[in-house]
């Protein structure tokens, strides 16, 4: 084994020179400057007219309110068919109540003053006399009227022959008559429309009224009550036409 100091050392490798590290320029070392944030005003400032740049709308007014319906006159044509045009019987209704208020106004007896001077069969006559005239005025055969004694309810009625009046209510005002007279003769002159295609123009009217006449189909007041017994066909269109006959008769001076 030689001795450690005879053995002959290594060489050592030359270090390399480091490169020249490259300087950073003094833009990138600069740090760029923060915007300045915006001072918050104390005070929020008020809108005023000016500073609204959008106008709202103005908004449409509402439709007006339908007007009320007329009152029921002698002059109105609207009671049936559509309301926005009146048909050829509201046009002839009111037509005939026209003549027949004229016809009645030169009848004696129906003075108020001669009326409650007459006795009962008098007054019978006397309301004869209006079927007739009626009768006349609306185009078909006069019926007989009498007087039979009713439930003191009722006033009168139409038995498809003749009109039947309670006899307990001769003594009544006359106005009351003449409703009852003209609302049952009313009844007759439908009756006679049914029957006779042609007397009535709406087709419609008439088939309205002639189901109404049908075994079961009229609904009395004792069974029904009396809404629903008014407002049926042939009761509606009966007391709408007794009804404006005697308020065209009481604004002419029928009444004292």
């Amino acid at each position: 084994m030689g001795e450690l100091g005879d053995a002959p050392l290594p060489e050592v490798p030359d270090i390399p020179e480091v490169t020249d590290v490259p300087e950073i320029p003094d833009e990138v070392l600069e740090v760029s400057e923060v915007s300045e944030i915006p001072e918050v005003p104390e005070e929020v400032p008020e809108v005023t007219d000016e500073t609204v740049t959008s106008e709202v709308p103005e908004v449409s007014q509402t439709p007006e309110e339908m007007p009320e319906p007329p009152t029921d006159t002698a002059d109105d044509t609207s009671a049936q068919g559509s309301e926005d045009a009146p048909t050829d019987l509201d046009i002839e209704s009111v037509q005939q109540i026209r003549e027949a208020a004229d016809s009645f106004r030169q009848m004696e007896e129906l003075d108020p003053g001669a009326w409650q001077a007459l006795d009962g069969g008098q007054r019978l006559e006397a309301l004869q006399t209006i079927e007739d005239r009626v009768a006349a005025i609306q185009g078909r055969p006069s019926v007989q009227v009498s007087a039979e004694p009713m439930e003191p309810d009722t006033f009168g009625g139409w038995d498809g022959q003749g009109i039947s009046l309670n006899a307990a209510h001769l003594d009544m005002p006359v106005e009351e008559f003449l409703n009852t007279i003209v609302h049952e003769g009313r009844h007759a002159y439908q009756d006679y429309a049914v029957q006779n295609p042609g007397v009535v123009a709406d087709q419609n009217i008439v088939n309205n009224w002639a189901d109404n006449m049908e075994p079961g189909h009229y609904l009395s007041a004792e069974d029904y009550g009396q809404e629903i017994y008014a407002t049926q066909a042939v009761e509606a269109d009966a007391w709408r036409y007794a009804d404006r006959l005697t308020n065209a008769m009481i604004a002419q001076g029928f009444e004292e």
